[in-house]
């Protein structure tokens, strides 16, 4: 059989209710030389009953059953099954717009065998079914044909760090000859991975289509709340990220990495405001012993909450934020 050029990998666990819909989504396309990895994380519903009725119909999809390992071991066992020459990952509970892979093939077409493209998504609601441009501030003027030095360089202007992993193409052998696997057990797994991949790349396009539905205020959604476990593994990822980066003597793109660790510090210091006194008292000093990473970032929300903490300090500033993304 030859070889499909998109792999497209779905983790699932438990969404029965989405998941018809995401996967109609991928086999309807008009663009059809395709694999869909379906990977089966332990599901305690009907998901794995609804892989196999799918699989018996289309024979470009692939079924993996396992057990529970959570997100970064599903996707892990989808890329060591993946055959495509380029990789996509889906949440199960969102889906992809009509037509769109043609489009990325299209963009493939452009620069063939880019290492990575950049894709565009949109939130959708779940209770109205209303979407909003996500507006990621890609431009291909700087991205395309670019060295990796301007790409970096750009997106370190971007008004957010781009580490949603189903928001870009792969080339799957960039992933397998650099172990790009997802780190297993934790949140943010997109986090530390998508820096990693950026370090190992070296040729970048963008689509603009807007590709991906990003389902939003889903009942039981990780994405929903801001736990501990949550905060914990955020903060461990910065300061793996950061270690990436001060390890590496020779790595040209240090500030870089700084600026987009940046950006997640001040997502560190809204989660630090909805933890408990006694959590508070026991990472205190150790988020404000990395405050110099606000320094590497100058777009202007950065840079205002820079000003408010040095001024106010850790716990006046994080509540400050918490209030204004509650009412925003």
């Amino acid at each position: 059989m030859r070889k499909k050029i998109i792999s497209l990998i779905i983790p699932i666990y438990n969404t029965q209710d989405y998941l018809k819909e995401c996967i109609d989504s991928i086999i309807n396309q008009s663009f059809r030389d395709i694999e869909l990895i379906l990977v089966n994380d332990g599901s305690t519903d009907n998901c794995y009953k609804i892989c196999k009725e799918y699989a018996e119909k289309d024979n470009r999809i692939k079924v993996i059953n396992k057990e529970n390992g959570g997100l970064s071991d599903a996707r892990n066992c989808g890329i060591d099954a993946a055959e495509g020459d380029y990789i996509l990952f889906i949440d199960s509970d969102d889906f992809i717009a009509e037509n769109s892979l043609n489009k990325i093939v299209n963009t493939i077409q452009e620069q063939p065998d880019v290492d990575v493209i950049f894709l565009e998504a949109v939130k959708y609601f779940n209770y109205n079914k209303k979407t909003i441009t996500l507006l990621s501030g890609y431009k291909k003027d700087y991205i395309k044909d670019k060295s990796k030095q301007d790409v970096m360089d750009f997106l370190t202007t971007l008004p957010k760090f781009p580490a949603s992993a189903w928001a870009k193409l792969i080339k799957r052998d960039l992933i397998l000859d650099n172990k790009l696997y997802f780190i297993k057990g934790i949140t943010n797994e997109d986090l530390d991975w998508t820096v990693r991949l950026l370090l190992a790349a070296n040729s970048f396009n963008y689509c603009d289509a807007d590709y991906y539905y990003y389902r939003q205020q889903r009942p039981g959604s990780i994405t929903n709340e801001f736990s501990l476990k949550k905060f914990k593994c955020l903060f461990d990822n910065i300061k793996y990220v950061v270690k990436i980066a001060k390890e590496e003597n020779s790595c040209l793109f240090r500030d870089n990495i700084y600026n987009f660790m940046a950006y997640e510090y001040s997502i560190l210091l809204y989660g630090y405001s909805k933890l408990n006194k006694e959590s508070k008292k026991k990472f205190k000093e150790d988020i404000k012993s990395y405050s110099w990473l606000m320094d590497y970032r100058e777009e202007n929300k950065n840079k205002i909450i820079r000003k408010l903490y040095k001024f106010l300090g850790l716990d006046i500033t994080s509540q400050l934020l918490y209030l204004y993304l509650k009412i925003r």
